[in-house]
């Protein structure tokens, strides 16, 4: 398995100028489920850098020289905006949530041959590419043993949260305003509503309309689960 592109995805008023009317931008969240010994990922340039450093570098093996590499572990998360560059390396299961829209610009691929398929996207990258945008960091909090809920991310788009249980049930009520998504992680959890139940094994994931109303979580000792929804 070899590193992803280096990517950047522009944001919603971009989008409709470089690709014309009905296109979105693309803000993006990662949970890290694994990561191997060593693994790493790039988000945001270097302090200092310039749009004309950016500008010189965008399609070449320079590009490498003016990112962040950061060394990641299972449990962080990631937020990446629109203006981001960003990459993942090996060894890594990332849980990801996204904007509507998969409008991407390959900013370099590695020298991997450019076909139909995998082309780079040079003066949209220049075009979209943010200096200061680094992609907030949120790591793993190895203290955190409590029953309930933690916020990871919110934004205009989307909320994603970490719900841990440790043998207890844990109460969603998002007041019919969306529908969530819910991903078992670690262990199974079962999910029940007033006339409804489910399980749910590791990595199995669940979508349940806002017409459900408030539901229940229960966890085994080990398990954890994701939920996102429409913020």
């Amino acid at each position: 398995t070899r590193w992803l592109s280096l990517q950047v995805h522009p944001n919603d008023e971009q989008a409709e100028r470089l690709e014309g009317p009905d296109h979105y931008g693309k803000t993006e969240a990662w949970y890290v489920i694994e990561a191997e010994e060593g693994s790493q990922l790039i988000s945001g340039f270097k302090q200092r850098v310039t749009r004309e450093d950016i500008q010189n570098a965008v399609g070449k093996k320079d590009i490498l020289n003016l990112v962040v590499r950061r060394d990641v572990r299972a449990g962080d998360a990631y937020f990446i905006a629109p203006g981001t560059i960003h990459a993942l390396g090996t060894g890594l299961l990332i849980y990801e949530v996204q904007q509507n829209s998969n409008l991407t610009y390959r900013v370099y691929d590695w020298d991997r041959p450019i076909t139909g398929k995998r082309e780079l996207h040079i003066q949209e990258s220049i075009s979209v590419l943010d200096p200061d945008a680094q992609g907030n960091v949120i790591p793993k909090d190895s203290n955190n043993t409590d029953l309930g809920r933690k916020k990871l991310v919110s934004c205009k788009y989307f909320t994603m949260e970490l719900i841990t249980g440790h043998l207890g049930s844990v109460q969603i009520d998002i007041k019919g305003k969306s529908f969530s998504a819910l991903t078992a992680l670690n262990d199974s959890i079962t999910v029940h509503g007033i006339d409804w139940f489910f399980e749910l094994y590791s990595l199995e994931t669940l979508i349940i309309p806002a017409i459900c109303g408030e539901y229940w979580i229960k966890f085994t000792s080990e398990a954890s689960a994701l939920i996102s929804y429409c913020a």
